[in-house]
């Protein structure tokens, strides 16, 4: 399907895109998914899929938006505009406007989010600055919730819960719970911090020090040796959450 690019100023350039959203959703995250799939890492292809899907779901749900509007203008609470925009501003909310002519943008909105967290609630768990990383996973860890401490992994974000004995995915997920259920609140403090680019290496010293809630006494404590990674996004997550470091 070709179109003209969305923009204040008319042009003869045109862009190329699928209009099929079930085929554009195939291409984007089914078909590079097949390796992962063969390997049963179902829980790395549905991570993408959320991480992706504003950005897809944008491209597929304007077209209808447009569609609808162009059938409902003119009206009374708009006056003279008898007419879509030509600019296209995406925003997460619930509301549906049509600036001041003739400077006019359409804001669209969807009330449906596929996953609970949207980049606005990302945000407000992981960091934008590496340094920030182990503080964001004490408040995450201390919240006690596992969804929130899973989210501080990248996709393939290995957890070293004792010295040679990696693991990720279900693993991974099942090993901060046992943590999460001695019912104790963690703490760390940032030693060092050494960023190279998008790749971060932190040293941490942490505790976890009390009476669990079965009545066990538990006293943990260690110098993590962690790796964190920036995404594309630009927030930052453990790749490598070695919590008792070379010990």
């Amino acid at each position: 399907m070709a179109e003209p690019p969305l923009g204040t100023s008319r042009s003869r350039d045109k862009r190329y895109r699928l209009a099929d959203p079930y085929l554009r959703f195939w291409t984007r995250f089914l078909e590079p998914a097949f390796p992962l799939l063969e390997r049963g890492r179902s829980d790395v292809v549905l991570r993408r899929v959320r991480e992706g899907w504003t950005a897809w779901q944008g491209r597929a749900v304007e077209p209808v938006v447009r569609e609808s509007l162009a059938r409902l203008l003119p009206d009374e609470d708009h006056g003279l505009v008898d007419r879509l925009p030509p600019t296209c501003h995406m925003r997460c909310s619930r509301s549906l406007a049509v600036g001041p002519y003739p400077r006019r943008s359409l804001l669209w909105y969807d009330a449906y989010v596929m996953t609970t967290h949207d980049d606005g609630a990302l945000r407000a768990i992981l960091p934008e600055d590496a340094t920030q990383l182990p503080a964001a996973f004490v408040t995450a860890f201390n919240s006690g919730n596992a969804e929130h401490l899973d989210y501080l992994y990248s996709d393939l974000g290995v957890l070293v819960p004792g010295p040679g004995h990696p693991v990720t995915g279900k693993e991974r997920a099942a090993a901060d719970r046992h943590l999460l259920g001695f019912g104790l609140p963690l703490r760390a403090q940032l030693r060092h911090a050494y960023v190279s680019g998008d790749l971060a290496l932190l040293i941490v010293d942490w505790s976890i020090h009390g009476t669990a809630s079965n009545g066990e006494e538990v006293r943990l404590q260690g110098t993590a040796t962690d790796v964190a990674q920036r995404g594309p996004d630009g927030l930052w997550r453990y790749a490598i959450n070695n919590p008792f470091g070379a010990g």
